[in-house]
Formats: C-alpha cells, sequence, structure tokens
C-alpha cells in the first residue's frame, strides 16, 4: 500500500471511521491527537498517538496503547476471504512472515501464497496435550481464566495457523520447563476461545501475558520469542528463578561481586539491551536516532570493555547511528537507518559477545537477574568519569562523558527503551520531579552521575521492598559490607521519604525500620566503595 492509500489492513468495523477521518490533505487521529498529514499515513512512521494513521505498517509497532475512548486499537487486520478473518499485532507487518492466510500483511511484492482454504480445510483443534509442557494448565476455559486472574500464571494466546507460534512453541515449552514448579503456564487457542482474546484485549498472535493477581492486570511480555528472552522476563518479573539459582538480597550471588564480575554483568546487560530492547520498527524516527546515538556514545567512552574485539563492534555501533543522525541534520529527513542494518550490526556484537564466551576463562558475573546487571551496567558507567574505566585492559580512545551529558543519555535511553513500564514509569517521574539532587549531580562532571544514581538505585530497592510488604531494609550497602558508609544523622534520609510513606500506609504500618530511620550515609565512603565494587578503586581521583 503506498503512503497515503486507503488501507487494506483495517477491519470492516472501523472502516468507516477511518474514511470519515480523512480529507484531501489530513487524516484526523482517532484519539484526538493532533492532526497529520495525509502523506503521513502509512508511511512507516507512528505520528498519531494512538497508531492509527500506520494500519498497513509496523510503524507502530512498538507503541504499548490501552485504547481510546473509541475502542481503536492498532492491528493489522487480515481479510483472508476464503478462510478465517482475524488480526494481527503491528509487529508482524512487513517483516518477511506471512501471518496472513492471504499474504496481504507482505504486501503484492512477496512471495506469500493465499492458503487459507488449504488451511481451513486442513484445520484441526489441538488438544492440549499436544501443546502441553511442565507444569501447563490444560482445558483451558472461560471459568478458569476467571480464575487466572487472580493468580500467578503466564499465559500464551496462540493460533494454529499462526507461522510465528509455531516458531515459538519449542521455545515456549523449554522455558515452561525450566520454570517447572516455579510458575504455572497455560495456552488460549484465539480460534475456540475468541471471547477471551477480547476479555484480554489480545491483538495479534502469539501474546504472551503474566497474570500476577493484582488489579493492575497483566504484564505483556516484549521481548523476543526464544525461551532464553521469556525465562529472562519472568526472572525479573515475576521474582522466580531456574533450579540451582540463588536469590538473596540485591539478586547478588554471596561471593561480594568485584569491578570485574560487575564487568561482566554490565557487559551482558549491554548486549541484552541493543539486542532486545530496542525495536526500530521499519527505521529509526529523527529523534530516536538523536538519544540511541548519545546512549552509544556514553557506552563507547565510559565502558571498559575487556577484548579490544568488544570495544571495536560496539564502536561500528555507534558510527553507524552518528553518521544515520548526520545524514538525518543535514537532509532534513526522517530516518536514515533502517532495521535491517541496525539488526546486522548488533547481530555482529552479539556474535562478539557469545565467541568470548564460548571461549572461556573469564570472570563469572553475580548477578542473577537482570534489574541487577542493569544496576551493574549504569553503576560501571557512572564511576568512569571519575575513576578511568576499570579493568580495561588499554584505556578507551575517548574521554568519559560525565555530569549532565552522562545523565541525560541514561534517561534518553531508559526513558525511550526500558522494557519494565512500571519501572519506566517511576524513573521519568522521578526525573522529571528533580529529585535526589539531580541538579547538583549533573553539575558535578566526575562524581555528581556515580552518586546520584547510587541514590535512585536506593530509592528504588526501598520502594519496592515497601510495596510488597518486606519488613527487611534494603538500603544498600548493608553496613556489614560497608560499615563506614553509615552513620548517625539528625534528619531521615530523604531518599528514603517515598519507602517510608509507603511502610506507614502499608502492612508494615507502625514497625521501625530495621537499621532505623535516623542512619544516613557518609558518599565520600560511599565513593570509595563505588569505586572498589564498579570503578577500578585505584583510579578514584579525590573527592
Amino acid at each position: 500500500v503506498r503512503a497515503g492509500g486507503q488501507p487494506n489492513g483495517l477491519a470492516p468495523s472501523w472502516a468507516q471511521a477511518h474514511t470519515a477521518a480523512r480529507n484531501a490533505s489530513h487524516f484526523s487521529c482517532l484519539d484526538g491527537s493532533p492532526p497529520v498529514a495525509i502523506a503521513a499515513v502509512n508511511d512507516g512512521f507512528c505520528d498519531c498517538g494512538d497508531g492509527s494513521d500506520e494500519v498497513t505498517t509496523a510503524g507502530c509497532a512498538g507503541l504499548a496503547v490501552p485504547g481510546n475512548a473509541s475502542g481503536w486499537r492498532p492491528g493489522f487486520f487480515c481479510r483472508n476471504t476464503a478462510g478465517i478473518p482475524y488480526t494481527i499485532a503491528p509487529s508482524r507487518v512487513g517483516d518477511g512472515v506471512c501471518d496472513c492466510c492471504d499474504g496481504s500483511d507482505e504486501g503484492p511484492q512477496s512471495n506469500c501464497m493465499d492458503t487459507c482454504e488449504a488451511d481451513l480445510a486442513a484445520a484441526v483443534v489441538p488438544k492440549p496435550a499436544q501443546q502441553q509442557a511442565p507444569s501447563f494448565i490444560a482445558n483451558y476455559t472461560t471459568h478458569t481464566h476467571a480464575k487466572i486472574r487472580k493468580e500467578t500464571v503466564v499465559v500464551e494466546y496462540y493460533a494454529p495457523w499462526c507461522k510465528h507460534c509455531q516458531q515459538f512453541k519449542k521455545d515456549w515449552q523449554e522455558a515452561a520447563g525450566r520454570l517447572f514448579g516455579r510458575l504455572q503456564f497455560a495456552v488460549v487457542d484465539g480460534t475456540v476461545a475468541p471471547s477471551l482474546l477480547q476479555d484480554a484485549n489480545v491483538t495479534g498472535f502469539p501474546t504472551v501475558l503474566l497474570y500476577q493477581g493484582n488489579e493492575r492486570g497483566p504484564l505483556r511480555y516484549p521481548g523476543s520469542l526464544t525461551a532464553d528472552g521469556l525465562v529472562r522476563w519472568l526472572e525479573e518479573q515475576a521474582g522466580v528463578r531456574e533450579e540451582g539459582e540463588l536469590h538473596i538480597g540485591n539478586a547478588w550471588q554471596p561471593e561480594p561481586p568485584s569491578s570485574d564480575h560487575a564487568v561482566e554483568d554490565g557487559l551482558e546487560m549491554l548486549v541484552h539491551t541493543l539486542d532486545e530492547w530496542v525495536y526500530p520498527g521499519p527505521g529509526f524516527a529523527a529523534e530516536d536516532l538523536k538519544g540511541l546515538q548519545a546512549w552509544l556514545e556514553v557506552l563507547d567512552a565510559n565502558f571498559p570493555f575487556p577484548e579490544a574485539a568488544l570495544g571495536s563492534q560496539l564502536s561500528a555501533v555507534a558510527r553507524l547511528v552518528r553518521n544515520a543522525s548526520i545524514t538525518v541534520e543535514q537532509t532534513q529527513g526522517n530516518h536514515a537507518l533502517c532495521a535491517p542494518e541496525w539488526k546486522a550490526e548488533i547481530k555482529e556484537l552479539k556474535e562478539a559477545y557469545l565467541q568470548r564466551l564460548a571461549r572461556g576463562g573469564r570472570p563469572r558475573g553475580t548477578c542473577i537477574t537482570d534489574t541487577c546487571r542493569m544496576w551493574a551496567l549504569l553503576h560501571v558507567l557512572s564511576l568512569a568519569p571519575a575513576a578511568g574505566p576499570a579493568g580495561s585492559p588499554a584505556p578507551t580512545a575517548a574521554a568519559a562523558v560525565g555530569g549532565g551529558a552522562l545523565l541525560d543519555a541514561v534517561h534518553g535511553f531508559l526513558g525511550r527503551y526500558f522494557s519494565c513500564r512500571v519501572c519506566q514509569t517511576h524513573f521519568l517521574r522521578q526525573w522529571d520531579s528533580g529529585a535526589y539532587g539531580l541538579a547538583e549531580a549533573k553539575a558535578n562532571t566526575t562524581h555528581g552521575p556515580a552518586l546520584y544514581l547510587w541514590r535512585l538505585h536506593n530509592a528504588v530497592s526501598t520502594r519496592v521492598a515497601a510495596e510488597s510488604g518486606c519488613v527487611g531494609d534494603r538500603r544498600w550497602p548493608p553496613e556489614d559490607e560497608c560499615p563506614e558508609c553509615w552513620q548517625d544523622g539528625e534528619e531521615p534520609w530523604d531518599v528514603l521519604a517515598e519507602a517510608a510513606q509507603l511502610r506507614k500506609e502499608g502492612q508494615n504500618r507502625g514497625r521501625a525500620w530495621p537499621r532505623g530511620e535516623g542512619r544516613v550515609p557518609d558518599e565520600e565512603a560511599v565513593l570509595r566503595f563505588l569505586a572498589q565494587r564498579f570503578g577500578g578503586a585505584e583510579g578514584l581521583q579525590a573527592a
């Protein structure tokens, strides 16, 4: 479909409203956001807040839209004249896989054949055992669906004809097996129980939702369709772990981690976030390029890559984005970096990392959750301006990025790509409020970022503990690891304010903090601790 053309992936129930929203020059977004030029409809870029301008492209694939007052939700309608019509997620459009049995999601130039009639004739409703893996809930009905909403259960919504579902089946069963006894898994055949799709707001296959028995509703799995990706996400979101893993305190193993361990954890997360979190759709918009460029420049300058090949490959990724950003600025275009180019460069980085793992002989990372790994990455990056990259066989070519430039890059990346939406919302709220001395941290080019991110780390850990009703004190580092980091103070530490309020309102009300509210940090001692743990104490400059 040409940009500006009448969408053919539009459900009949929306055809009239979508047509009425168009005139010769503009399209009125269905959510009431500002109108866009007619040429911007189906051009591969998400202009409307609800994605209603991109029906036949993947331009709004990364958009999390709960629907608006009119009921519109992004999705591509497969008309499938000789078969069963259904809707697929925007990310499935133009991805090289024929999801619609009539091939309409891949366009007339694709090699998709119309298999609707044959698929319909061969359709067989699978028995639960055919989709079952350890801890699956079989015989899934509306009754059990209502019950599951009150429990902790992982649910895959699929369709027998869905090729992505068929490719995902082995990984889904592997993930269920790896978390056997720790989580319940269930499957829903959307062709048999379409009412359950509507009940769960499922618009495409496969969709994986994590129900946790709370009023906030299920969490939608945003990652790649792999067992590793799903297991990591479930470990993080549901607080579970595979057999043999030890989960304590702040998700580090009992052995106190060193800067070498922190670099390993940070490196794993660096590769994982670029590979799994960053989704460009058909291409990067100009604003996305700008934010991604700043983040990559921080990684390139501040991260102590333990092997030169890895650093060189990251530099190549940063150079690719920087050149694309320059092109956009010079031409005043919308994008100059398409998804295949980005994915090819990231694939090289990931392969270099996997080759290093295969060679062995490296120190073992100590984190067991992605939250822990992300904090390790942020702490390593923030210590570089104060101490210089630690553990690197050779200094990085560029000077470390510090102060406001470093913190703005962190904000830009997490604000756009953070895979945990609840975490992202809370982070942005704290950032916008200027909490924890943000302005002062930006002005301090050496120690400011390290101390700000450490304060934020404490605020998050204590808040999460308070939300879950934990009695323990999650201030970090604990006094048994760094007794000099804490001292008596006249006023409570303001970083604990949000958690303290939650404790007063929640099930722990009336209970004192195990270490007392009057214990406050000695930030010079904290800097020394952070340098030993994340940044190479031998290079720490005087505070």
